[in-house]
């Protein structure tokens, strides 16, 4: 826990570093994101004017391209591997299945006025369980994130900073007008990154931010599969690229890195929807944005659709 006023250690345009003490006589610099700027809202607008989203993936994948945004990557990559299936601690299959549940419930929450209200209704959606031992709340104290592929660890910003950069964050969704398919993602995924440098919650931030970036995706009117088509590359085609640029961002606010990986997925997405879709196998945009049709899939039968989707995906 913080004891005591911050100290401001360095600034970097409007991103900056306070000294914050944790427990005994442990002193780290904990970075302050700055806001969303409009040059940087202008900027993805731009990109977005020549950008085409493929939209409606095949129907028999409409649930398992949420494996990955829903679950993350490890859990993913043990789904692949059979050896994985004999851990003692957490069963992957069952896992998979509470965290699609999750995930699902997530992405269809409409966006409240109030970034309190909306934060504390994400959080409440997500589960603890044997493999995610955490509850998710909005957090009280200070917090180390562990470095994540080979990354340094970064402190995030203390709580007390909340109220104006989850203030700023939420702005800037109600920004976010119901224009086209095409200009939503940029800014959804600067949106979703911002999330995850702020990392308000206790456990589960990423997952949380990934619900989110499907949310304003859909607000969009991209469908939900689509939108996690796009994560799902990122987080396995582009893993150590993303991680990587993510730290970057939540360090200094650089996002050159995570806008190219994207563009690359979005590209990634569009053949990936080629290739998996046909015309006996669309499913409309509202029966896929409204979750409708067959009921969801569980276990072995999701399982093996996953697979199915990893050989094109990865």
């Amino acid at each position: 826990m913080i004891r005591g006023q911050g100290e401001i250690l360095s600034t970097q345009g409007e991103w900056s570093t306070e000294l914050i003490r944790l427990g005994g006589d442990r002193i780290l610099g904990s970075t302050i994101p700055g806001c969303i700027s409009s040059r940087v809202l202008r900027h993805l607008a731009a990109v977005s004017a020549g950008l085409k989203v493929q939209s409606a993936v095949a129907a028999r994948y409409a649930q398992a391209v949420l494996v990955v945004p829903a679950c993350g990557s490890r859990i993913a990559n043990e789904l692949l591997s059979e050896s994985s299936y004999g851990n003692a601690s957490y069963s992957p299959l069952e896992t998979m299945t509470t965290g699609l549940a999750d995930f699902s419930r997530a992405i269809r929450l409409p966006i409240s006025a109030s970034h309190r209200v909306d934060l504390g209704k994400l959080a409440s959606q997500f589960r603890s369980n044997k493999f995610r031992k955490k509850e998710s709340v909005v957090r009280v104290g200070a917090v180390v994130v562990e470095g994540l592929e080979g990354q340094l660890a970064y402190v995030p910003p203390h709580p007390k900073h909340f109220d104006r950069l989850l203030g700023d964050l939420y702005e800037a969704i109600r920004s976010l007008e119901p224009k086209s398919m095409d200009a939503v993602a940029p800014v959804a995924f600067l949106i979703m990154c911002q999330f995850m440098a702020i990392h308000p919650l206790t456990d589960g931030n990423g997952r949380a931010a990934r619900a989110m970036f499907i949310r304003l995706c859909r607000i969009g009117g991209l469908d939900a599969a689509s939108a996690a088509l796009i994560l799902s590359i990122v987080l396995t085609r582009y893993r150590a690229a993303y991680y990587s640029s993510l730290m970057s961002y939540c360090l200094s606010g650089d996002f050159s890195g995570l806008e190219a990986i994207l563009l690359s997925s979005i590209r990634d997405a569009n053949a990936a929807v080629a290739v998996t879709s046909s015309e006996d196998d669309f499913r409309s945009e509202v029966s896929v944005r409204k979750g409708e049709g067959r009921p969801a899939l569980q276990g072995q039968a999701a399982l093996a659709e996953f697979v199915e989707l990893a050989k094109i995906i990865y």
